[in-house]
């Protein structure tokens, strides 16, 4: 078995894991699928199996989405952690809050390659969360639902909501600049 098939094998394994957990848990409670966790498992899920047919044959992925997919997926599973009084771990929850995020990115750290992705390109990981942020913002003052409740202004206040986002979107760009420092180390040193 060649390198190139490893990663493929790879990269299609953790598509059915995020795929099959994602539609697992939700197929019976579709009414909850605008939640992040369906979205970001489910569509990290699709991109693996596009991304595995790809490897295989011998067609090329843009490196960069896979750390956009690792930082979505860490984001699900920092938050679940953060506030885990209010997210569940727990049967199917336990591959889509833990599991599911640490597979993509152990998978982004192993076998992705950042040596030909800019400093610059780093930033385009926050784009997928900011886009769901705003879908939330807007879902939840349309409907009055708002999907989580640190995204509630009018509950837990606009100062901690407006906090919250800052904080997520430093969060989540210092962490796609040390993934993709940490993979160029790897890389670099194989």
């Amino acid at each position: 078995m060649t390198r190139k098939d490893i990663r493929a094998a790879a990269q299609l394994a953790i598509g059915i894991l995020l795929t099959a957990s994602a539609l697992a848990l939700y197929w019976q409670h579709m009414r909850f699928m605008y939640e992040l966790t369906f979205m970001s498992n489910f569509l990290a899920g699709i991109f693996f199996l596009a991304a595995g047919v790809c490897t295989l044959i011998d067609v090329r992925v843009l490196q960069a989405l896979y750390l956009c997919f690792a930082v979505l997926l860490l984001l699900v599973m920092g938050t679940c952690l953060a506030f885990s009084g209010n997210f569940s771990f727990s049967g199917a929850f336990l591959f889509l809050h833990l599991l599911d995020p640490l597979a993509a990115t152990v998978y982004f750290i192993f076998a992705a390659d950042m040596r030909q992705v800019p400093l610059k390109w780093v930033p385009a990981a926050v784009l997928m969360p900011g886009a769901y942020l705003a879908f939330a913002l807007i879902f939840g003052a349309a409907t009055g639902n708002y999907i989580y409740f640190f995204l509630d202004y009018g509950q837990v206040g606009i100062a901690f909501t407006v906090v919250f986002v800052i904080a997520a979107a430093a969060g989540l760009l210092l962490i796609s600049w040390l993934l993709w420092l940490g993979n160029r180390l790897i890389r670099n040193r194989r």
